[in-house]
């Protein structure tokens, strides 16, 4: 037979044929194939076209459809040679796409590597074709080496999937051409029935073919790349414990790095003022949130931390306990006094009544003066908003709610006040130190000079997401006076064989977290007011001026502006808590340094990020909201293009002028949801309607996100359910899409 050559007979020479490619021979074009293993070449001037048939050479052989075999060998070398190269064509390629068999099943056995969240190499991907009965179909392990060994650098892996998809596209095409022209030949067809019948041949590589076109959609919450929390920036017992703590609970840092500030606010607040500079003072307490997910062991965690403070808080009870057993005995004396006195004044007359009414004043004032003290309160949970001000009251002033739940947030809401209206005021006070008075019937007025209320909260994102919906929560500025903390995710990658805490480092932050708290409590002086040094105060008013245009209108945090009007006071009190926790015994004595402040601010740009997040879930900016009801209209609608008058008539009532779509569109364009169509000037008169093309892969994407196998991955190719699902594993970008992801919200 022309052109044939005698089967190879060694691993490599398999290899060689396998990786055959188009070349020019003495300037004439050739045409190979791979078949039965062997190599088979074709020149133009050897080829015929038959009527309706495919290509054929001179010789009766057919000639292969369009292939790149060494691209494919390419693409599977660079596989072998850096295991996160799949992670880069996962989304271009399925295992139909390449033309070699072989090749296709090699392909396959890695995307189940990768679906199981394990690495590709010569090992890992020999036992998986093993598993599957393919591993001597394919070469064997020899054959494994040889493609890795034929690839110089995986650097060029996405132009080698490029070349094998266009290929495939090439093909599939062809196959569709076929199809044509046997359905043409069938005479009980139409010309309408064949063209209905076409349409699904064609629409899925015009669809992907457009989808070359666009960059993959940006979920519109994964926006923010959110910082770690800085350990380094806490004292040395505080950062090793943090460290030790997430490390032994297999938990983010972020979680136990925020509730330390809260442990050391609950310390402090109430106690301890800071003086930014004359006639500006911020108490030391502080509202955080941290937002995790169920099953993310924040309440061990949250056990942890606070452990010391119940700790202290029972102690200080102990010690009280008899103090308070004998003011009830005297205060029920003083009772019994007073009783005798008035019955004896009552039954006598005269000169001598007076003298017994004297008697009762007397009384009455001892009994005034026998004040029971309340028991030592340091720590709350689950208490109304009126609980909440009484037992502010009774510890003169101080109180930390500490909650691994998010139950609080509905007693602020009025979850059991009559009418079930938000009671706001002890929080927003008790936030900001001003003066507390409450009045109610039946009951003692109670009057609190400067509360220090903390709130520590760890809770599940939903938790946060709800908070928008409560009236008054972000008008009288409640969520303005929260620090958020939203850290990734351990599961998935937690460990098991991890060491408890040291013994030493948990004995040393709860030895030290006690001696704040004592060193604290009142005596012969009730509270203290730390000043910055000159340098310390330079720190953070230059911050301040940083921030200031970031507020405006303008600005990325202006429509977070009342969360960061508050920034530098917030980043002040921490400044104030680090201070303290450096010096435990005499920090309230001295002046905060630079340092401190410095450590503060750095803190502070961490919570910004975290709080533009977190009013993101919370829906704070409009423009968002407006863009994700914008999107489900499209998707539900499947529409690829649109006016922006059709926009408005679906967005009525939420819009009131036209203009007013310009920057919830410019939303969907940033995160290539959209893009605004090139439109030729009429000339005279007004310019066109603006139209707007969708990106095919929004719809893919609702698709995915509700379980469906949406036909097309990220770039186009014609793919399996499986690959997309392999690409959702293997990509942090594409995990948005699935159950819980932003995807899933707008679908």
């Amino acid at each position: 037979m022309p052109g044939h050559r005698p089967g190879p007979s060694t691993a490599r020479e398999r290899a060689e044929v396998g990786s055959a490619r188009l070349r020019s021979s003495q300037g004439q074009a050739s045409r190979c194939r791979v078949k039965g293993g062997h190599l088979m070449t074709f020149k133009d001037e050897d080829v015929t076209v038959g009527d309706g048939e495919e290509r054929r050479a001179a010789n009766g052989e057919p000639i292969a459809p369009p292939h790149d075999v060494e691209a494919e060998a390419s693409v599977l070398g660079s596989m072998l040679l850096d295991p996160a190269a799949i992670g880069r064509v996962v989304e271009l390629l399925t295992p139909d796409d390449f033309y070699h068999e072989n090749h296709g099943q090699l392909y396959r056995a890695a995307l189940n590597l990768v679906r199981e969240g394990r690495p590709i190499d010569h090992v890992t991907l020999a036992a998986e074709l093993e598993r599957l009965g393919l591993l001597n179909k394919v070469g064997g392990r020899a054959q494994l080496a040889l493609l890795q060994e034929q690839v110089p650098t995986a650097t060029n892996v996405l132009h080698y999937a490029q070349s094998v998809r266009a290929c495939a596209r090439k093909r599939r095409l062809i196959q569709a051409g076929r199809e044509a022209v046997r359905l043409g030949q069938d005479p009980g067809l139409g010309a309408e029935q064949i063209l209905e019948r076409l349409a699904d041949h064609v629409r899925d590589e015009m669809e992907s073919a457009a989808l070359d076109l666009w960059h993959s959609p940006i979920p519109l919450s994964a926006t923010h790349a959110l910082p770690p929390f800085p350990v380094d920036c806490l004292p040395p017992w505080l950062g090793e414990y943090v460290s030790c703590l997430a490390e032994a609970t297999q938990t983010p840092p972020d979680l136990p790095g925020i509730l330390v500030l809260s442990a050391l606010a609950a310390c402090a607040g109430g106690r301890v003022r800071l003086q930014v500079r004359q006639g500006w003072e911020e108490p030391l307490n502080l509202y955080s949130a941290v937002a995790l997910p169920p099953g993310e062991r924040k309440s061990a965690v949250f056990a942890e931390v606070t452990a010391p403070l119940a700790d202290f808080e029972a102690m200080l009870s102990a010690e009280r306990s008899y103090e308070i057993a004998e003011a009830r005995a005297r205060r029920k004396v003083a009772e019994k006094a007073l009783d005798a006195a008035q019955n004896s004044a009552a039954r006598a007359i005269g000169s001598e009544r007076e003298r017994r009414l004297e008697e009762v004043a007397a009384a009455a004032r001892e009994l005034e003066d026998a004040v029971v003290p309340f028991e030592y309160r340091l720590l709350a949970d689950d208490a109304t908003p009126e609980a909440t001000a009484s037992l502010l009251a009774e510890q003169r002033g101080r109180l930390a709610l500490l909650s691994p739940e998010g139950g609080i947030f509905g007693q602020m809401a009025g979850r059991y006040s009559a009418g079930g209206q938000p009671n706001l005021d002890v929080y927003l006070k008790g936030h900001s130190g001003d003066m507390l008075r409450v009045d109610r019937k039946g009951r003692p007025p109670e009057f609190i000079a400067h509360p220090a209320l903390t709130v520590g909260l760890a809770v599940q994102p939903e938790v946060l997401r709800s908070l928008s919906d409560q009236p008054g929560f972000r008008g009288r500025g409640l969520l303005a006076r929260f620090f958020y903390s939203l850290p990734a995710s351990r599961v998935g990658g937690r460990r098991t064989d991890v060491l408890p805490v040291p013994a030493g480092v948990r004995e040393r932050y709860s030895s030290e977290l006690k001696t704040l708290a004592h060193s604290l409590e009142p005596g012969a002086k009730t509270s203290w007011v730390l000043t910055l040094t000159r340098q310390a105060e330079a720190e953070l008013l230059a911050f301040a001026d940083e921030l200031e245009p970031r507020l405006g209108e303008g600005g990325d945090l202006g429509h977070v502006a009342d969360w960061g009007c508050k920034l530098v006071g917030g980043i002040g009190r921490v400044a104030g808590l680090l201070h303290l926790s450096t010096n435990v015994r005499r920090g309230w004595g001295e002046a905060v340094a630079a340092d401190s402040v410095q450590a503060a601010i750095r803190l502070g740009r961490y919570l910004i990020q975290h709080a533009l997040a977190a009013f993101d879930l919370m829906e704070a900016d409009p423009n968002l909201t407006m863009a994700r009801r914008l999107l489900k209209w499209i998707a539900a609608k499947e529409l690829r293009s649109f006016s922006r008058r059709d926009c408005f008539e679906a967005m009525k009532g939420r819009i009131r002028r036209v203009e007013g779509l310009d920057p919830i569109l410019n939303v969907l364009e940033v995160h290539c949801c959209i893009r605004r169509r090139h439109q030729e000037p009429r000339g005279r008169g007004r310019p066109p309607a603006p139209i707007f093309d969708v990106n095919p892969l929004v719809a893919k994407l609702a698709l995915f996100a509700q379980g469906q196998s949406p036909g097309i991955s990220a770039n186009g190719t014609n793919s399996a359910n499986s690959a997309l699902q392999g690409a959702a594993e293997s990509q942090p970008e594409y995990q948005t899409m699935g159950p819980g992801g932003d995807w899933e919200r707008i679908a």
